[in-house]
């Protein structure tokens, strides 16, 4: 009987064990970091976000940084935009010039507040609204003539991108 009895304490002992060390690595265990919506400035071939999408650039982490090209827009194309859960702080700039010089027409578009879609329904005309507002250096109009962007969207150490639009990389 006494055998029997030390058997099962032994089992029992054993079984504490095995579940208190489970419990413990997973206690230890960190939980992953809460996914975040990805930001997007989606291009669109007409005024007013309609027309064709023809170019989608996708904001994965803050601050926002790429190297090369990596905007695989079409030239001369983009006529409004939908931005998309852009932090405050953010700049777009976008240029007549491929190089983006300010000697031509240009655009600035400036995000004040969190907000889920932002309808920029044309790059020509300056806004100001509370939560965005876009500024115009008109030369001969920039609708339908983007060759450049500059994208800095803020984080501990901002990012500055020039986008050249229109290029691709080479194969």
């Amino acid at each position: 009987m006494d055998t029997q009895r030390n058997a099962l304490v032994l089992l029992f002992l054993m079984m504490a064990t095995e579940a208190h060390a489970r419990g413990t690595e997973q206690s230890n265990k960190v939980a992953p970091p809460e996914t975040k919506a990805i930001a997007h400035i989606r291009f669109y071939d007409k005024d007013w976000g309609d027309g064709h999408n023809f170019c989608t650039v996708a904001i994965d982490k803050v601050p926002y940084t790429s190297t090369g090209n990596f905007f695989d827009c079409t030239n001369d194309e983009a006529q409004s935009a939908r931005l998309q859960d852009l932090p405050p702080g953010t700049t777009i700039a976008l240029y007549d010039d491929p190089h983006c010089g300010d000697s031509d027409d240009y655009s600035i578009i400036r995000i004040t507040k969190l907000m889920p879609n932002i309808l920029v329904k044309n790059f020509g005309t300056a806004v100001h609204y509370t939560d965005w507002n876009m500024s115009v250096h008109r030369v001969n109009g920039i609708q339908g003539k983007v060759s450049c962007a500059e994208v800095d969207v803020p984080g501990p150490n901002p990012a500055h991108v020039k986008i050249p639009v229109g290029e691709s990389p080479a194969k």
